[in-house]
């Protein structure tokens, strides 16, 4: 048996009993209820409401090749159509932090982050329920069908939440569009300097040391996500989910905070321009399956091929920083796009089983001049699972005009 079978057959045990056997029963949440009106309730001794930002307008317009090719899987938040014809995302939404006297996290670091009140309330907007098709409401949260609950651990001092779904645990984008933007929120609200713990999706890689670092966040102050992760704070501080509905649009202030952040002024295009082709050798899966070809056209061109695993984060904020020119197939180390000079160019490559608009978003928001390559492949992926495996072949006649219509 497989470990990855065996843990599969554990978490489905585990999720039957949380379901069936009642165990401390009366944690179990009781209903809902708003940040704004759990504030006049309770008062500002007990709890701290602020929006940082209020019925922010998110819009993304699409390029014909993203539009015309959109996996149906990733159109989740609603596109509409100019009178032109041309199609567009578009997403609004108030951006919010909220600090409970004695608030309790339950989560299970995966689909469900729930910030509950002592009154046995869960807090809507600042808890994260997962659907396959969408972010759900508060009220369709699984812990009002949960049974079994862990006695909470207790801890003494404020605590605030980065959280952000399975994907923030080991997925570099997830974590810099889902985790650390909320540590903008945080500092907005003017709460950031008074937390003494945050607990976040993974404390693992030298990724989430660096980001962390950054604002004075070290191991001491972590306190590292789990699957079963039941907790009540002296004070806990929750706040929004930085995307939209089902996280593919990128708001402005996530760019400006994550660039702002980690670019230093020097770093951004002072240097010698590089042309960068981002290889996906180290990973298992959504391969460019003639990669040697498309590498020996590229280097004509003078790029040359990175895998980004064996550099440092700092190293490869540098190195995009310096970029000309990003080939790549559609992946996590495009969200490096944050730190690309504004007048950098972008060729994404895709299959036709998994288009989306994840890193077109960075691009579009950085001014970036950016194309999607489409490859064509017989019966392309129809889930999202499967299309995040695809491997395929580039089209080198393809790639070669797209790089003469940049480099020319």
């Amino acid at each position: 048996m497989s470990k990855s079978y065996s843990q599969a057959v554990k978490n489905r045990l585990k999720n039957f009993v949380k379901k069936t056997v009642p165990y401390r029963i009366h944690l179990q949440p009781c209903g809902t209820i708003a940040p704004e009106d759990l504030a006049a309730r309770e008062g500002a001794a007990k709890v701290n409401y602020l929006r940082v930002y209020e019925d922010y307008e998110t819009i993304l317009p699409l390029p014909v090749e993203l539009s015309d090719n959109l996996s149906t899987f990733a159109c989740y938040d609603e596109v509409h159509s100019r009178p032109d014809g041309h199609k567009y995302l578009a997403y609004r939404d108030s951006y919010e932090v909220v600090s409970i006297s004695g608030g309790r996290l339950s989560s299970n670091n995966m689909s469900n982050i729930s910030i509950i009140t002592d009154q046995n309330e869960i807090v809507e907007r600042v808890s994260y329920q997962y659907r396959v098709d969408r972010r759900a409401s508060a009220s369709e949260n699984d812990l009002f069908q949960q049974r079994y609950f862990t006695e909470p651990e207790y801890i003494d001092g404020t605590v605030a939440t980065l959280l952000a779904g399975h994907g923030a645990t080991h997925n570099v984008s997830h974590w810099l569009y889902d985790s650390i933007p909320r540590i903008h929120l945080l500092m907005e609200a003017g709460v950031f300097d008074e937390i003494d713990y945050f607990v976040v999706p993974a404390y693992n890689t030298e990724y989430h040391e660096y980001t962390l670092g950054r604002f004075g966040i070290d191991k001491s102050k972590v306190i590292p996500g789990s699957r079963d992760m039941h907790l009540v704070a002296k004070r806990l501080v929750a706040t929004s989910h930085p995307r939209g509905n089902r996280s593919f649009i990128l708001p402005t202030w996530v760019y400006e905070f994550i660039r702002s952040s980690y670019l230093d002024t020097q770093e951004d295009g002072s240097g010698q321009r590089k042309r960068i082709y981002i290889s996906r050798k180290d990973s298992g899966y959504r391969g460019i399956i003639n990669e040697a070809e498309v590498e020996s056209l590229l280097k004509k061109y003078g790029f040359e091929s990175v895998v980004l695993s064996e550099l440092s984060m700092g190293d490869q904020v540098t190195l995009f920083s310096s970029a000309e020119i990003v080939v790549s197939a559609s992946g996590a180390g495009l969200s490096k796009l944050f730190f690309a000079p504004h007048d950098c160019a972008v060729i994404e490559l895709f299959s036709t089983g998994f288009v989306h608009t994840a890193f077109y978003n960075v691009a579009y928001l950085g001014g970036l001049n950016y194309k999607a390559l489409v490859t064509d492949v017989d019966n392309p992926a129809s889930t999202m699972a499967a299309g995040q495996r695809e491997s395929f072949a580039v089209d080198i006649d393809k790639l070669k005009t797209a790089l003469d219509g940049f480099l020319s």
